[in-house]
């Protein structure tokens, strides 16, 4: 342990020196109280001497330190859990959100006051409901500009509680398609908008413009940018209409039925295949399959599926039930 922070390889590739191991002594691993600190708390500990050790760090704000810390925390939780793989190190071009502790931000109409910034002027799509209290506030940052997410609590508010099996009367059943988005039990279907291939000849375009710019010149920067913009249109028209939709399955029976579908397995490159007589490698129609990946990746199931779960919970219907086909020979 000691400086190394990967368990893999024990390469020094964060200034942080403490243990992500609760039952290591390295930092300060005992509270006042005489309880065993977690390995977050035990780096959030050690913060004020790491700001004397490397002063840069106090130009950050506190707050945003510990919650990265505590996003730290379980990320690694997640990884000895057997849930989420090894967290991977952020560079600082990659890390583009942080968040603040529970009331540290105040709103106020159109205007929020940041710790460490001052007060900045927001567009708030959406009033804030009254009896909710503020609680962890993120800052992100996207190619078209920054993002505001707030997350609010009130206790007064009774909890759904998911509907029992005895109570289910009506079920639908969807199957996940390219030409169609969905295709349900009662006949209906989705259509899928393909919004990838709509907009194919102007990204190919961009980054064959982009490309032909000079390497580290402010005009390329400024195509990447643009590009990026058009990939952030993209995921935002896709995240809508995957939320239509999924209100759509939700409002249709009290539980919604998906197909177990090995994503994963159905995007996975083609086998290469060898001639038993020269040992030349024949063609296996990975092009032709490169197409429909595209295809699968612009329709995201797996963000539908996990959508429909959150609009379910709200609504207090069933969580969506998965089943495996079984083709018959």
């Amino acid at each position: 342990m000691g400086n190394y922070s990967r368990l893999d390889n024990q390469g020094l590739c964060c200034p942080l020196t403490c243990s992500v191991s609760k039952s290591a002594s390295v930092g300060y691993p005992w509270s006042n109280k005489n309880q065993k600190r977690s390995a977050g708390h035990q780096q959030s500990s050690y913060l004020p001497k790491l700001k004397q050790l490397r002063p840069w760090y106090k130009g950050i704000d506190a707050n945003v330190q510990q919650m990265n810390l505590i996003r730290l925390n379980a990320a690694f939780d997640k990884f000895f859990d057997g849930v989420g793989g090894y967290p991977k190190f952020k560079s600082l071009s990659k890390f583009r959100s942080f968040s603040y502790v529970p009331g540290q931000v105040r709103i106020d109409a159109n205007r929020v006051k940041l710790p460490g910034i001052g007060w900045m002027r927001f567009y708030l799509s959406r009033p804030l409901p009254e009896g909710f209290k503020v609680r962890t506030v993120t800052i992100r940052r996207k190619s078209d500009g920054w993002y505001m997410s707030v997350r609010l609590e009130n206790k007064d508010v009774p909890s759904f509680e998911p509907m029992n099996i005895k109570q289910v009367k009506t079920a639908v059943a969807a199957d996940l398609g390219v030409r169609k988005l969905v295709s349900l039990s009662n006949g209906e279907t989705i259509a899928n908008p393909q919004y990838a291939k709509r907009v194919k000849r102007k990204i190919a375009i961009r980054q064959r413009r982009a490309s032909r710019k000079v390497k580290g010149s402010k005009n390329r920067a400024k195509a990447y940018r643009e590009l990026a913009k058009i990939d952030c249109k993209l995921a935002n028209q896709r995240a809508d209409y995957q939320w239509k939709v999924a209100n759509k399955l939700c409002r249709l029976g009290d539980v919604v039925i998906f197909e177990d579908l090995n994503i994963r397995g159905m995007m996975a490159r083609c086998k290469p295949k060898k001639c038993p007589e020269t040992g030349k490698y024949l063609k296996n129609n990975q092009a032709q399959k490169k197409g429909l990946n595209r295809v699968i990746a612009d329709a995201a199931w797996g963000e539908l599926k996990l959508k429909t779960k959150a609009v379910a919970e709200k609504l207090g219907l069933r969580n969506p039930v998965k089943i495996r086909r079984h083709h018959q020979r």
